[in-house]
């Protein structure tokens, strides 16, 4: 089978150009950072697997369909091609018809992945909670049209999320939150372009149990909690 390059692939391999999450650790005060840094690697080493992926993906031989999204309150042209696997790449086109941005959905199976710091295969098994719709690794490529280049990888399942930003200064800013905690979710590591390294973290809003995983806009929605006067 023959994959064809393309500028999403040359931009996600610039994006990942991370310095390993292990070369960091430090004592810290915080009793999630060594979770938040393990949860780093996995997704770093996912996210690296997913973006080949996505810049391989073979379109000449997938199912090619054409649908209607609605992106931010706007509604954009959407090119479906699913492959025989299940696989599915999306190409989000804005008015001029060219591609706003690409999303890559990989069905609920086991997907191996390399941990970049160790060098280990590490099997990542999805599992399949109570939920209305399947499990699913999601990448998100913001990439397209200049900068900031951004690229986001979440599982709804497991309610988590990568994402890596890279702006026109190069500065890269990663960030890795775990919505299953309430408080000091996020890991935040800030490469600037000097050599220095910022690293913190945060809390960011985590998910209260009124909020559902939305299939149309791929994030989570949250009901207004009724007040009493």
């Amino acid at each position: 089978m023959k994959y064809v390059w393309n500028l999403a692939a040359a931009l996600a391999a610039l994006i990942l150009l991370v310095i390993s999450p292990v070369a960091l650790s430090q004592q810290s005060d915080s009793g999630n950072i060594a979770e938040l840094e393990k949860l780093w690697t996995e997704l770093n080493a996912t996210m690296t697997n997913l973006s080949q992926d996505m810049g391989n993906f073979d379109k000449a031989n997938a199912t090619i369909n054409y649908s209607r999204e609605q992106v931010d309150g706007v509604w954009l042209n959407v090119i479906n091609y699913t492959a025989k696997d299940g696989t599915v790449l999306k190409e989000y086109l804005n008015a001029n018809n060219q591609t706003n941005s690409t999303m890559l959905i990989v069905p609920e199976t086991p997907l191996t992945t390399l941990a970049a710091s160790k060098g280990e295969v590490t099997l990542t098994i999805l599992a399949s909670p109570a939920h209305p719709f399947p499990c699913q690794w999601i990448l998100l490529d913001k990439s397209m049209g200049g900068f900031p280049k951004i690229l986001e990888l979440y599982n709804p399942c497991r309610m988590v999320k990568m994402t890596t930003t890279l702006e026109a200064d190069g500065t890269r800013t990663v960030a890795i939150q775990d919505y299953t905690k309430k408080e000091k979710n996020t890991l935040v590591v800030v490469f600037h372009p000097d050599g220095r390294i910022t690293r913190y973290v945060e809390t960011r809003p985590g998910l209260p149990p009124e909020c559902t995983w939305c299939q149309n806009t791929h994030q989570y929605e949250c009901k207004e909690k009724k007040t009493t006067p």
